[in-house]
Parts: structure tokens; sequence; C-alpha cells
């Protein structure tokens, strides 16, 4: 009898282990992965950045074979899914994906495995799209025979492509404007926010209290506020019209902060910049203050606060 307990035991091992060896085959998932080509990405900012007018390239990579071509299981540009979103988020029908892709093919030397997208518009075919999201639903791979297997479907892949404009000439960052938030004139008492506006956006974490002199007092760590959009033509250049920009993104971008006098005189607070850096890729450019005090204007690259008598704050009895 136990002889017999143990036969069974072991024959009841075998099936669950053939079971579990072919189990996780009917869910199978193979990965595909959607990537732009580095040097394509023009900004460090998070997410690819293209530039309009430019040809993109999207590497395919699948951890499976897969086939291109008009068969039925085939990979083919109809099997992409793609959104076109405006300024604002408000989506833009792309009624066909041949709207911004131009070819897919394999990449070299084909394996099945790799191929190429290429974006040779640069820009969408339907005016506002400043961000394109492309997407490559799930799908079944290919057996040895061609055919598409019932099992095996590949992950969804996708790619966000945030469309910019080229940069200026002058593509230097600089300081717009530097003001005091509020519109009392009198010498401060107490703790105040200044409003500093960029030209564009300084490099990830690259704008802290530290990139902020002020004399006389001490600055917690700036924080951006709503930044205000530059009007830009169809082609994402700058409307001659506007004000000084030197970004990609056409946008002024503003920070708010706060200043602590220290009161140990009548001395005037004095706020600048210090040197930063933009987004740029790969090294980036940078803020160059004025290298004299006459080279400062004030209200554009500095504040200069009046210091009043401290507000003491009301004690509780024996201090």
């Amino acid at each position: 009898m136990a002889l017999n307990k143990i036969a069974f035991s072991l024959a009841s091992l075998v099936v669950m282990l053939a079971f579990s060896s072919v189990a996780p085959s009917a869910t199978a998932q193979f990965d595909i992965t959607l990537s732009l080509d580095p040097s394509q990405d023009v900004s460090s900012e998070e997410g690819y950045q293209v530039e309009y007018g430019t040809p993109t390239t999207i590497r395919l990579t699948s951890t499976e074979v897969i086939q291109l071509g008009a068969s039925v299981g085939d990979l083919n540009l109809t099997d992409f899914m793609v959104i076109g979103y405006n300024a604002y988020g408000g989506t833009s029908e792309l009624t066909s994906i041949f709207q911004i892709i131009a070819t897919l093919s394999d990449a070299t030397p084909a394996d099945g495995k790799h191929f190429i997208i290429t974006i040779t518009q640069g820009t969408p075919n339907t005016s506002g799209i400043t961000r394109v999201l492309l997407v490559l639903p799930t799908r079944a791979e290919l057996d040895d025979a061609g055919a598409r297997k019932a099992a095996g479907k590949n992950k969804e892949a996708s790619i966000e492509l945030h469309y910019v404009a080229a940069e200026p000439t002058d593509g230097d960052p600089t300081v717009l404007s530097i003001s005091k938030v509020g519109a009392s004139l009198l010498p401060v008492t107490e703790v105040f926010d200044v409003l500093i506006t960029l030209s564009e956006m300084p490099r990830k974490d690259g704008f802290k209290k530290d990139h902020i002199d002020a004399s006389n007092a001490t600055v917690a760590d700036p924080v951006a506020i709503e930044p205000i959009l530059v009007d830009l033509n169809e082609d994402g250049t700058i409307d001659t019209g506007e004000t000084a920009w030197s970004g990609r993104d056409g946008m002024h971008h503003r920070y708010v902060v706060k200043v602590t006098p220290k009161f140990e005189n009548k001395n005037d607070i004095v706020v600048k910049v210090k040197s930063f850096m933009d987004q740029e890729n790969p090294s980036g450019n940078a803020y160059t203050p004025p290298t004299t005090a006459a080279g400062y204007t004030e209200g554009t690259d500095q504040l200069t606060v009046k210091v009043g008598k401290e507000v003491l704050e009301d004690k509780a009895s024996g201090l």
C-alpha cells in the first residue's frame, strides 16, 4: 500500500510539473519596446523632445521574431494607433498613421526583432499638434509557418513625442524680470515673495536657492508656477512681435522665491540670479550674469528692496 501511495504521488508530481511547464505559454507575453534615437532627443526634460521639421527615427525592438508585411498577422503601419495633442492637452483626430509616419522597415542586419520607424515629415500633418502618442496594441507572435499564434501576445508598447521649436540663434537663457510680489512700496518688515521670470526652463533640479543671490537676507528654493505661453508660428518659430525668448518650448518660466530679511542693519536687500543651465542636450547653455554692478538693470535682472523695522511676534508672559 505504501509503495502504491508513493507511486501515485510521483505520478501526480509529474503531471503537475507537466502542467506548470505548459500553462505559462498560454498566457506568456513577449516584449516590444519603442524608443527614440538618443541623438534626436534635444532636451534633458523627461520624455522625448523632437524638433519640428527634423526627420525622426524610432527604434522598435521585439524579444520574439515578428514579420513585416501586408498579410494577416504581419506587422505594418496600420497596426499602430496615433493620438495627437495640442498645447492645451486637447486631442486632435489623426485619421491615418500615414499622416505622421512615412516608413517601417527592418533594421540592418534584418533579424525579425529590430525595426526602424522613420517620421520624415517632422511635424504631424494636422495644425496645432504639439505632442503625439504612438501606440502598438497587444498582438500575437508568428509560429514557424508564419501564422499568428493563438497565445503568446506582446505587451502593449508606446512612445510619446513632444514637438518643440528649433532653438533660436541666441540660445542662451536669460532673466526677463525680477519683481516683489504685492503692491506695497514700503520698506519690508517681514518675509516677502519675489517673482522671477526666466526666458526658458532650467535643467531639471538646476534652479534652487543656491542659484539666487540675496544680500542681507536668506531665500528658500524657488517654486515654479504656471509658465506663460509665447505665441508661435505654425512652423514652430517665434512670432516676431513677441518679447525675449530663447527656449524650444515657447514659454516664459516663472518662479516664486520666499525671502527672509536678516534685519541685521538697514542695508537694502538686493536679489539677483546666479548662473544656471538650460535643458539643451547634450551639455546645455548657461545664463551668464553681468560682470559688474553697472551691468544690472533694476526690475529686469536685479531687485532692490528697502528694509524697515522688524515686526516682532508677541511672546508669552515671562519671556
